[in-house]
């Protein structure tokens, strides 16, 4: 993944020093990677790290730690990132599964209704 190598605990604390800017993200749940997303700007790495933190979805709940990188280009890396994930363990992040994915704006999709 192009993210930072340096993983940060997934605590309000942490969280509040994220920049409010555009990015991508990964969620870990200790050595897994279970989430990938992120941020357009409108609403930014910090908040999209807090409703996480605040358990949305509820898949993401057991996330202990979090990478992220400030990007133009968010969705665009998002998919790169998805697209390597699946490469590798011929998946998606479990949280990131159709029935569990959020769009974007942080809204659950349609297959999850």
């Amino acid at each position: 993944m192009p993210l930072s190598t340096h993983k940060f605990d997934l605590c309000r604390h942490t969280i509040d020093s994220v920049p409010e800017l555009a990015g991508v993200y990964a969620l870990w749940c200790e050595e897994e990677v279970i989430y990938i997303g992120s941020a357009d700007g409108k609403v930014g790495l910090r908040s999209r790290l807090m409703q996480h933190y605040q358990g949305s979805p509820e898949c993401v709940t057991c996330a202990t730690h979090f990478q992220c990188d400030l990007c133009v280009r968010a969705q665009s890396m998002t998919s790169e990132m998805m697209s390597r994930f699946v490469a590798k363990h011929g998946r998606l992040p479990r949280c990131n599964e159709p029935a569990l994915a959020e769009d974007s704006a942080g809204r659950f999709s349609d297959e999850s209704r």
